[in-house]
């Protein structure tokens, strides 16, 4: 039962976030400059506004996409 509940709850990346992304929002410099923890913490809000703008249609279409395939 343990193992049926690893399996199920494996995590598998979806998205990520660099410092060179932000060049365009902050410039080179600035986003050189930002914290680990200033990185995370703008992951972790990236994920949170993804689940409320789409998260689920955009599973529910890759999903349908790959089972078609």
């Amino acid at each position: 039962m343990e193992k049926d509940f690893k399996k199920l709850n494996q995590s598998f990346e979806v998205n990520s976030v660099c410092r060179a992304d932000l060049f365009d929002k902050l410039g080179e410099e600035k986003a050189s400059k930002l914290t680990d923890e200033e990185m995370e913490n703008i992951a972790v809000k990236m994920g949170d506004i993804l689940c409320d703008i789409g998260y689920w249609d955009a599973l529910d279409a890759a999903v349908d996409y790959v089972m078609d395939k």
